[in-house]
């Protein structure tokens, strides 16, 4: 194979690859299963900021589940990830594995997202890149360089 094509190949995939990393990420996918970048430090040594995580809405969920659920902090509602420390009837109390104390805020089922069922380490970081200015911009160039080569393949 030519190192053209394997150029245009890897140009294809890429644009796959980012193209479905940005557009599923904090989308409800089918069966319940949602894509986050995760940010925070709350969970190291378990899930580092940077990870990827994949939840999953469940029907119940269990002490020592890693849960992802809305909180309010700041007057802002944000997705949380933390693990379940204790169940008190229908409601669970919830802590970040580098945290000391446990969360203040309990969480109602309602409020869960899902069980966190996957962790891919520093894929987030990639994701939050090519959401950005910069990133987009470079994302643009391999875009440019298929639709050169498909409009010069077209016109030959």
């Amino acid at each position: 194979m030519k190192l053209k094509s394997v150029v245009f190949f890897a140009a294809i995939f890429f644009i796959f690859f980012i193209t479905i990393l940005v557009g599923f990420n904090n989308v409800e996918l089918p069966f319940g299963t949602r894509i986050i970048s995760f940010e925070s430090d709350s969970m190291v040594p378990t899930i580092f900021p940077g990870s990827l995580i994949i939840i999953h809405k469940e029907a119940w969920y269990e002490k020592g589940d890693i849960i992802t659920f809305w909180s309010k902090v700041k007057e802002k509602e944000i997705l949380v990830t933390h693990r379940i420390n204790r169940i008190g009837g229908n409601v669970y109390v919830t802590k970040g594995d580098s945290n000391y104390y446990q969360d203040y805020t309990l969480v109602v089922p309602r409020l869960i997202d899902g069980r966190v069922v996957m962790i891919i380490p520093y894929l987030g970081f990639i994701l939050e890149f090519f959401r950005s200015k910069i990133g987009l911009t470079l994302f643009m160039i391999p875009v440019v360089f298929v639709i050169y080569k498909e409009i010069k393949t077209i016109k030959n």
